[in-house]
């Protein structure tokens, strides 16, 4: 394949996304539990605007990729708002002063930053860290993951399927093979008030997603080298990047080998077992 029928080849799978993400600066600091709170106050205020909170009235709930998100992040709230769903943040900007969770928050100061995302495959390999823990395991298959032998494999299957679940929220079809390497730990954390089975730690991914973007109980941040990008998986968990990793297959996993095996170890010592 010639350079130029692979440059048409890349840009044909892409996709721009449009992002708006609303940045707020409180009066006290909140923590994960609190992002369905943020929703369900944005909801019953915003009542007339189904694409905020997914409810539809007596037609009932609308299961559908959320193109509005809502995180906490470092104590801070953010709502990310992907094609039509950053028109509507945009909207709410406008109208935030406070957020009412249980107890008023004064809303101190508000950013708003607009951008266009690029979802497609990428030449250079991404490298993710978890900034909040990733809600891998549900009821399919939390009892196939406690009894297997090969836990990070059927990780990096769960971690595929919910890049594919993200794209395909976005109408967005991935035309080549998903390649992940998950280093992670286990941990736990609380979902919902139920303590859930979590992973911390990193992955590595040949596909490009666009910032603070959701799916599979996630938020993600990018370590990209001349830039920070972030990706959420969508209701819990982030991801940090910083190398971008050359080579076909999984030779590209080299590249990371220093970087990766001090923090590892660290990982494996606090939990031997994922």
């Amino acid at each position: 394949m010639g350079s130029s029928t692979l440059r048409e080849s890349l840009s044909s799978a892409e996709r721009i996304v449009r992002v708006c993400t609303l940045y707020m600066e409180l009066d006290a600091p909140l923590d994960l539990a609190h992002a369905p709170k943020i929703r369900g106050y944005i909801g019953n205020r915003f009542k007339d605007m189904p694409i905020l909170h997914h409810h539809f009235g007596d037609l009932g709930y609308l299961y559908s990729y959320p193109l509005v998100q809502y995180k906490v992040i470092g104590g801070r709230p953010i709502i990310i708002g992907i094609d039509a769903g950053a028109d509507a943040v945009r909207y709410i900007e406008r109208e935030l002063d406070e957020l009412v969770l249980g107890r008023v928050y004064q809303i101190r100061e508000k950013k708003l930053k607009e951008t266009s995302e690029r979802l497609g495959p990428c030449k250079e390999s991404r490298v993710y860290e978890f900034l909040t823990p990733w809600l891998a395991l549900n009821e399919e298959n939390y009892r196939m993951y406690l009894q297997s032998r090969k836990k990070a494999t059927l990780l990096n299957r769960i971690l595929r399927g919910n890049v594919l679940s993200l794209c395909k929220g976005l109408s967005h079809r991935v035309g080549t093979r998903l390649k992940t390497a998950v280093f992670v730990r286990r941990s736990t954390a609380t979902y919902k008030g139920i303590p859930m089975i979590a992973f911390t730690g990193r992955f590595i991914l040949n596909y490009e997603i666009p910032q603070l973007l959701g799916s599979g109980r996630a938020f993600l941040k990018v370590l990209a080298r001349s830039q920070v990008l972030r990706f959420d998986a969508a209701q819990g968990c982030a991801l940090r990047a910083g190398y971008n990793c050359n080579g076909g297959g999984y030779a590209w996993l080299n590249t990371l080998h220093g970087h990766i095996q001090g923090w590892r170890g660290r990982a494996r010592a606090a939990s031997p077992e994922l």
